[in-house]
């Protein structure tokens, strides 16, 4: 997806009515409300994409420079560059960790993201509901709340000694280089 369609899909989910009946009323945003089926389709997109260049490169136009990101088993990240890290190294720790989108809703500025994921930690293949919800602000995402259960995640990477000390860089800040 071009740069240019990105920013259309991204007016389009600041633009757009709702339309369908099961969601809560919106607060609008502008003159407009957000659909929560235009939400879902741009998160499938993104987790579409090849990892993790093309993920990033999908999703960072859709965050605010100043957004701050958590989840379970990675530390908090605030701003692009952080929130490019956490998910390099996710990517790194279980390269093929997916996620498959099911339903949305959207409340205020707040879009609720249903998927189901899929991984392989340690020998396992892992399949368990994630939930994401989305804070927006002018229509970017300014807060990001991911959130599932850990047990099935470390019970299969703990009995995998492969795994650990990958899953221990995700939780270890990355030096950064000094200027000399």
């Amino acid at each position: 997806m071009s740069k240019a369609r990105r920013r259309r899909l991204l007016v389009a989910l600041c633009v757009a009515r709702q339309a369908t009946r099961q969601l809560t009323p919106t607060r609008p945003i502008g003159q407009h409300a957000v659909i929560s089926d235009e939400w879902l389709a741009a998160f499938a997109e993104g987790w579409s994409r090849t990892k993790p260049a093309a993920f990033i490169e999908f999703f960072i136009p859709l965050i605010e420079q100043d957004a701050v990101f958590t989840q379970p088993l990675a530390r908090t990240a605030r701003g692009h560059a952080a929130i490019e890290r956490m998910f390099r190294r996710l990517f790194t720790v279980f390269p093929d960790f997916m996620l498959s989108p099911h339903g949305a809703t959207v409340t205020a500025d707040v879009v609720t993201i249903r998927s189901m994921c899929t991984v392989t930690a340690g020998s396992r293949r892992l399949r368990f509901p994630v939930q994401d919800r989305l804070f927006l602000r002018d229509g970017r995402i300014s807060r990001r709340e991911a959130s599932f259960s850990v047990f099935p995640l470390l019970g299969s990477t703990l009995i995998s000694p492969k795994t650990w000390v990958r899953l221990l860089n995700v939780q270890l800040p990355i030096p950064r280089s000094r200027a000399t």
